[in-house]
């Protein structure tokens, strides 16, 4: 299994953020090819780093072929 973990800082307005992640940038996301499973959480605290994290995306894939493939462009595998 191969996953991608996308972190998202503190955005200045949560509201507006949540909605546009949980209504445009979330639907989009689960066109990507290949996902056999997606995943958000929020983030209530985080060690080692100063960053203020908020959300973390975590997409899943079969393996990192999988992954790589979904992510490559699409001109290439003409």
């Amino acid at each position: 299994m191969a996953k991608m973990v996308i972190m998202y800082e503190e955005p200045t307005d949560k509201e507006k953020f949540d909605q546009h992640y949980f209504d445009v940038h979330v639907p989009l996301g689960r066109k990507i090819p290949n996902i056999i499973k997606d995943s958000v959480h929020r983030v209530v605290d985080s060690q080692n780093t100063n960053l203020n994290f908020y959300l973390m995306t975590i997409l899943e894939f079969e393996n990192m072929e999988k992954l790589q493939e979904a992510f490559a462009n699409p001109k290439q595998n003409k």
